[in-house]
């Protein structure tokens, strides 16, 4: 089994990380994997005039073929950063291993997960064979926080960051209560923020024991991770085969006239926009677009192949300018020795970009320079 992973970094203007949370947006909920990791964070750089900024990165990987059996759950930990779905082991965990006679099940006001008869159930398990329903309620619970993530902004201020071990009872109205989290000291925070995404979760149809209604507790770990800070890396490179591309030359094709005022993206008074974002302005405005940035990277990657075979990885430099009409032109890619096929596939996802809503500088439409560091890395 092979997994790839994928890092672009999107540099972030004009955003002050302190007042506003940054979302980590993700591919729609029928193309999310339950085996993907995806990875969110922000952070602050320092341009070369000195005014502060930061940017924002995303990590996917694909575990596809990950055998699922029932005593594991899946669920998602990471984001900071990071969307980073985690592997439960359900008997040892959390909820810890229990063995009952049916006889004493009357006794019990809770259940854990991996024990009960029939588990809590989203809505669109309940036509779910049974031996699956285990498997189905992880995706969806993987799905609805890889949703509605978002790393707490004064926790990335701060640097925060570290793993909170979540419970929940899901009671016998099929609604969520009692949650409680865990994690190392001074992470208030993102135990704020694991808290929210499980108070969202929707009504559930509740869990069964002997034909009964009954209260089911489940864990999860969700781990919050900035990039850069304590990155592990995998001592052996795989790559997921559905992921990979062989090499074509499809990308759509950009006008490629030489723009010489093209004003920099953390300069220009008014960011070119996506028309999904159109009407937004300021810190809302800046937050759309690297949503849907992240977003269309996520919908369109591909490992290249041959870069793949060759165990061939590294990051991708890309300019391209937003012109005076919304669009993309003049792309340049630098990538590491050897790298050509990570230069062309970085080029291709760019090339994709749909027509934008035109930037504006001192009243005007204007060119406007951005840029992509993408790092491909073989886990």
């Amino acid at each position: 089994m092979m997994r790839f992973s994928l890092l672009f970094v999107i540099p972030l203007m004009i955003c002050n990380i302190a007042m506003a949370q940054e979302v980590c947006d993700s591919p729609d909920e029928s193309m999310a994997d339950p085996n993907s990791i995806t990875k969110c964070a922000v952070e602050d750089t320092k341009e070369a005039n000195g005014k502060k900024s930061s940017k924002i990165s995303i990590e996917v990987s694909t575990r596809r073929r990950i055998k699922r059996v029932r005593d594991k759950a899946t669920g998602v930990g990471n984001v900071g950063s990071t969307h980073q779905i985690a592997s439960i082991d359900k008997s040892n965990l959390l909820v810890g291993k229990l063995e009952i006679a049916s006889n004493t099940t009357k006794a019990l006001d809770v259940l854990p997960f991996n024990i009960v008869d029939e588990v809590p159930l989203f809505s669109k398990c309940k036509d779910v064979s049974l031996l699956k329903q285990s498997k189905c309620f992880s995706e969806q619970i993987t799905s609805h926080i890889i949703r509605n993530f978002k790393y707490p902004s004064k926790a990335l201020a701060k640097g925060i960051e570290g793993r909170v071990l979540v419970q929940f009872i899901i009671n016998k109205e099929g609604k969520v209560e009692k949650i409680t989290t865990r994690s190392p000291q001074n992470t208030e925070l993102l135990k704020i923020e694991a808290k929210r995404l499980i108070n969202k979760l929707p009504k559930f149809i509740p869990g069964r024991q002997n034909g009964q209604p009954i209260k089911v507790r489940y864990g999860i770990p969700i781990t919050f991770k900035i990039p850069g800070k304590s990155d592990n890396i995998a001592s052996k490179k795989k790559v997921n085969k559905s992921r990979i591309k062989k090499k074509k030359n499809t990308f759509k094709k950009v006008k490629e006239i030489v723009i010489t005022d093209a004003i920099t993206f953390n300069t220009v008074e008014s960011i070119p926009q996506f028309k999904a974002c159109k009407g937004k302005t300021g810190d809302e405005n800046l937050a759309c677009f690297n949503q849907k940035m992240v977003k269309h990277i996520q919908k369109n990657f591909y490992y290249p192949e041959e870069a793949a075979v060759k165990g061939i990885e590294g990051r991708v430099w890309v300019n391209f300018i937003i012109d005076k009409k919304g669009e993309v032109t003049n792309i340049k890619m630098r990538g590491p020795k050897g790298g050509q096929d990570l230069e062309e596939e970085a080029k291709r996802m760019v090339a994709k970009l749909p027509a934008f809503i035109p930037g504006k500088h001192q009243g005007k439409t204007a060119n406007v320079k951005y840029n992509i560091p993408i790092v491909f890395k073989l886990n």
